[in-house]
């Protein structure tokens, strides 16, 4: 199977996850670990929005001077767990972009109301087609949540690329992926655990795995687990530096943090 048919069986698989994806997120029925890491999941992403809140305010992202709001774009904002998070702050013009059209539909249910009070676009859009071409100059904010590991590491280079051009000089590439630790269980949507480091001598054939629908179907999709070390080298690797503010953060769920656009 060619990588493109791959891609769009991975497609399939998070069209069809759409409206399971939030009993994951929430830790929920199949996917609950028990209360302890239930409350521990809750607490790592109380930090991850506290540490939106304080790298979109810092002053090392070019502020407008007439106090307009900052441009957003998110890529692959599925069920919009983050969109409502930026949504929410109001301080965002927001442009989203996904691949699933069942996915924007669980996100545009959600958060309606809130949609309905901001600047805020979304379109169903393929991110490893022509099709993803943002403006380039035009964003203070990128924002990746759970999708740099879903990228066959072919397609770095091509993806991080327009994301780079699309932000302005200064401008910052905002991350979140699932970071796997000795205590992660395998649950009713994976075959295995999800930690295929990823590795230069490694093809984009090793990273795809196997996931489940609750219903019990099989796909496959791309997985790649991410360490602090790798991390920083894929993003310096594809033309973005660790500057003033910028962090690399992990904590029993999740590794998170920014890079710069300095040219």
């Amino acid at each position: 199977m060619s990588l493109s048919d791959q891609l769009k069986e991975q497609q399939i698989y998070y069209n069809k996850r759409a409206t399971e994806y939030d009993k994951w997120w929430f830790r929920q029925d199949q996917f609950d670990q028990g209360d302890y890491l239930k409350q521990e999941d809750s607490f790592n992403k109380t930090a991850i929005y506290e540490y939106l809140a304080k790298i979109t305010s810092h002053p090392c992202i070019p502020q407008n001077d007439d106090n307009s709001k900052l441009k957003l774009l998110e890529c692959a904002s599925g069920t919009g767990n983050f969109t409502q998070w930026f949504l929410k702050e109001k301080r965002f013009d927001i442009r989203c972009e996904e691949g699933s059209n069942e996915m924007i539909q669980v996100l545009q249910g959600k958060y309606h109301d809130l949609i309905s009070q901001n600047q805020f676009s979304i379109h169903q859009t393929d991110l490893f087609s022509d099709s993803f071409n943002p403006l380039p100059d035009c964003y203070d904010v990128v924002f990746l949540g759970f999708f740099i590991s879903h990228i066959p590491p072919s397609l770095f280079q091509s993806f991080f690329e327009k994301c780079r051009k699309a932000l302005k000089v200064g401008g910052k590439i905002i991350f979140v992926e699932s970071y796997y630790t000795s205590r992660y269980q395998t649950k009713t949507h994976e075959q295995k655990v999800n930690n295929v480091d990823l590795d230069e001598k490694k093809s984009d054939q090793d990273y795809f795995i196997k996931r489940n629908l609750i219903n019990g179907e099989s796909y496959s999709i791309v997985k790649i687990g991410f360490t602090s070390e790798s991390i920083i080298t894929t993003f310096h690797q594809n033309g973005f530096v660790l500057e003033k503010g910028d962090t690399i953060s992990v904590n029993g769920s999740f590794i998170y943090g920014s890079f710069t656009r300095n040219q």
